[in-house]
């Protein structure tokens, strides 16, 4: 088992297989998270209520967040080793740069990845762990309504799940290809749900701070 995943790790297939693994767990989790950040619109009851439920099963949430964490380690790990490939196979650089073919979401996964990853711990520190002075613990509508008040905060959080939709249109694709999904006899729908989800979840995370800069959301 460990030379296998050794291999696995090693090669160029195995490791773009692992990052295709590992982006559609968070894939899949940014759906739900989606989902649970919505029920905002719903009242501070009944979002405090839902966050409420969740905690009610301390091990399989603290097993979805571990799971989370080991994929999002695996991930940033593969990007740093395969950007290290490339490097080293461009040691010599380039006489005049062509990026071909390849679409804007795919040649900006290089800043889009490193601005999710900031984003990702800046809103667990601000909305989970608590490093505002206006957050208060079991109140999860007004820590969100609170902590998106200003408008350098709401902007910082319109740019990171822009750029989260960004990279996910490029890496849910390719990571479907990776993982065998890309039908070559239906490329029209392929493409269309491929833009369509994570343009979806872009509008979906990016109403919650709009709400609240413009007065739609009050704690």
């Amino acid at each position: 088992m460990t030379a296998v995943a050794l291999r696995l790790i090693h090669s160029s297939i195995g490791r773009k297989y692992l990052m295709a693994v590992s982006g559609m767990g968070w894939f899949v989790f940014l759906i739900l998270h989606l989902y649970s950040n919505l029920q905002v619109f719903a009242g501070p009851d009944a979002t405090n209520a839902y966050y409420a439920g969740l905690k009610t099963n301390p091990v399989q949430l603290w097993g979805v967040r571990v799971v989370l964490f080991a994929g999002f380690a695996v991930h940033v790990a593969l990007a740093f080793a395969i950007m290290l490939t490339w490097a080293r196979a461009r040691r010599d650089g380039y006489a005049r740069f062509d990026a071909g073919p390849a679409s804007y979401p795919a040649r900006t996964m290089a800043w889009t990845g490193p601005i999710v990853g900031a984003y990702i711990l800046f809103h667990l520190a601000h909305l989970s762990v608590g490093l505002n002075g206006s957050f208060v613990h079991g109140d999860v509508y007004g820590n969100i309504v609170r902590g998106l008040r200003e408008w350098y905060v709401a902007g910082f959080y319109l740019l990171s799940v822009f750029a989260i939709c960004m990279h996910m249109l490029h890496g849910f694709s390719s990571a479907l290809r990776s993982l065998g999904f890309d039908d070559v006899n239906r490329p029209f729908m392929f493409r269309v749900a491929a833009a369509a989800i994570p343009i979806t979840v872009f509008i979906g995370f990016a109403s919650i701070p709009l709400a609240v800069v413009t007065g739609y959301l009050k704690a």
